[in-house]
């Protein structure tokens, strides 16, 4: 995940992948996104940001000076590491499945969901959770 501070004085509203993301004008808000996303929206981790400066809308012709001040708005983003804490105390079965380590058994809630699904399907009986 990337924190993304918006430091303009412009709320940004960008989409990825069909889900909409914004970006309040302000310096005390930090917009959590996965790193894919940042990637398409502000060229995160790209050395040309060409690309995403156009779909961003701020890019057209006028070479570089047009460049130059595209830039210059996308200088008004601050991107920072976002961190996942998890409670010393907390169960791991309570955390979502893509997030626990790999080997945790399912939680009571995923074992439900899989009787249900499984249940629906003639060979449910025969398929098993996902690699073993």
């Amino acid at each position: 995940m990337i924190g993304v501070k918006n430091r303009s004085k412009t709320k940004l509203a960008a989409r990825f992948d069909g889900k909409e993301y914004e970006f309040p004008a302000d310096e005390k808000v930090v917009t959590p996104i996965p790193e894919d996303a940042a990637h398409h929206i502000f060229g995160y981790g790209e050395r040309d940001k060409t690309r995403a400066l156009q779909r961003l809308g701020w890019l057209r012709a006028g070479g570089h000076e047009a460049l130059a001040e595209a830039e210059g708005r996308l200088a008004d983003f601050q991107f920072l590491a976002v961190e996942m804490h998890v409670k010393e105390d907390a169960d791991v079965t309570d955390i979502p499945r893509n997030m626990r380590s790999e080997g945790t058994p399912p939680n009571e809630a995923e074992l439900e969901t899989a009787k249900k699904t499984l249940a629906k399907d003639p060979k449910g009986e025969e398929k098993q959770f996902a690699r073993k």
